[in-house]
């Protein structure tokens, strides 16, 4: 619930020079006790579907689990590596090479608003006939999210966007993300709009690779 102001002293503070940790202030939900009861109450046939449904169960257990060890550090981290994984040395050195190579690149003016890309949103939008609601959030983490169960694109009203921003968020949220959620919405299998166990690797992997096809893959963004 601080995000923004805790945001905003940890840059200030590091063009300072000073190391500061944020102290960031979670809502707490006090349903998800019993949601994760009920989930975890859940049985299935032992058939093909039955075991996709029980595999994301486990997931969606994993993931109350990390949610509800959000304020421990330590144990928030090590159920983030079993839940996600862990990108090993080969990776991690080969980013660093990548960012440093970079690191003179211009990159574009952030001229646009969360209500310009707002506008936009709902035009691609009505240009695919797809009924999707459009929401500025003030605080969120990312600068777009896709909630593909309730047919919802959030925004983050705080940050502003550069041109390729705007042509990139097009390709990779509405023409990757929304399009394959309406997709699967036409499927016998409900789990085809909402997405099977770690999907969301695969599916960032398809948007990244729709950003390269349309020459929008930027290091820089």
């Amino acid at each position: 619930v601080n995000l923004n102001q805790e945001n905003e002293k940890f840059l200030e503070l590091f063009h300072k020079n000073c190391e500061y940790n944020p102290q960031y202030i979670c809502e707490v939900n006090n349903k998800i006790d019993k949601i994760y009861n009920k989930i975890a109450e859940m049985t299935f046939a032992d058939s093909i579907i039955g075991r996709i449904y029980s595999s994301y169960k486990d997931y969606i257990l994993n993931s109350i689990k990390l949610m509800n060890s959000i304020n421990n550090v330590e144990s928030f981290t090590s159920k983030s590596i079993s839940l996600f994984g862990k990108p090993d040395k080969d990776l991690i050195n080969k980013a660093f090479k990548i960012l440093k190579d970079d690191r003179t690149a211009i990159v574009d003016t952030c001229s646009f608003d969360a209500n310009f890309l707002y506008d936009t949103f709902i035009k691609e939008l009505e240009k695919y006939r797809f009924k999707w609601k459009v929401e500025l959030i003030d605080t969120m983490s990312s600068k777009v999210a896709v909630d593909a169960v309730n047919k919802t694109i959030y925004i983050n009203a705080c940050v502003k966007f550069s041109e390729t921003d705007i042509k990139r968020l097009l390709v990779h949220e509405i023409g990757t993300h929304v399009v394959r959620a309406e997709n699967g919405s036409q499927q016998p299998y409900l789990i085809f709009e909402n997405g099977f166990p770690n999907s969301i690797e695969t599916e960032e992997g398809l948007a990244t690779y729709n950003e390269s096809k349309a020459n929008l893959l930027d290091i820089r963004t």
